[in-house]
């Protein structure tokens, strides 16, 4: 016997459903290409920088205290 009253496949199925039907999938898929991306300390990772620097995207992320390399 299941503890959730709806299995957690089927309410994922309505949510991308719902938002399928208010178009929220092609307000995030048809955003103009960015110069610049701003974040938080949350996103200071070297993975996320070259990235974004690959594709020529300046990033303006402020470095986690517990950074030891300096960011280039």
């Amino acid at each position: 016997m299941s503890l959730l009253p709806i299995s957690p496949h089927k309410t994922l199925y309505n949510r991308f459903r719902r938002w399928s039907d208010k178009g929220i999938f092609d307000l995030i898929f048809d955003l103009p290409p960015a110069a610049t991306v701003i974040g938080d300390q949350g996103y200071d990772r070297d993975k996320i920088r070259k990235m974004l620097s690959r594709q020529g995207i300046t990033s303006c992320i402020p470095p986690r205290r517990c950074r030891r390399k300096p960011v280039h």
